[in-house]
């Protein structure tokens, strides 16, 4: 065998045996739960600085509910947990010692909003199709505020105007300056 080769492998498990493990072991983890007992699945979890609330780090809870962040700076942080018709959930300051810390399963509670009033806004379509008219409803248009009779007949449908006559195809004629 050759002589490098024992050399190298040597040092190798030499390093490796110094190093210690807890630095592969840097992170914060935990599970999420709703009040049913079912996994909170892909709640976003947010690692915050305790002093000043800035955004350190970030995942998504997996389909069983664990989430790991994986972190390497010792200090103080909050953890925020957002999912969709939850209420928030925001720990109590972590000190975190740069080690792997479990957190307690975290259970979320419903979050539940009253609406004083409901207000229900419907609005006519600007043309209705109607089996024997076609309806050109003026307060449906946007544009129609400041204009005369005859701007709104030429936004109609079907109706096309030729200096000042109208024409309304296969049904009318009207000229504006007839005597008949």
């Amino acid at each position: 065998m050759n002589p490098y080769r024992i050399t190298f492998i040597c040092l190798h498990w030499l390093i490796a045996g110094l190093i210690p493990h807890n630095i592969l072991a840097q992170k914060i983890m935990g599970a999420i739960g709703l009040p049913d007992g079912s996994p909170a699945e892909f709640a976003t979890v947010v690692l915050q600085q305790a002093k000043d609330e800035l955004l350190v780090k970030g995942a998504i809870s997996d389909e069983k509910g664990n989430f790991e962040i994986a972190i390497t700076n010792p200090g103080q942080y909050i953890l925020v947990v957002k999912y969709l018709g939850y209420e928030n959930y925001v720990s109590e300051v972590l000190d975190y010692s740069g080690l792997e810390l479990t957190i307690p399963r975290i259970q979320l509670k419903i979050s539940s909003t009253e609406l004083a009033t409901v207000q229900i806004v419907a609005r006519r379509p600007l043309i209705e199709i109607k089996p024997d008219r076609t309806v050109f409803n003026v307060s449906a248009a946007i544009t129609t505020a400041g204009t005369n009779g005859l701007e709104l007949l030429r936004k109609a449908p079907n109706i096309s105007i030729d200096n000042d006559d109208l024409q309304f195809p296969g049904i009318i004629f009207i000229q504006k300056n007839s005597t008949k």
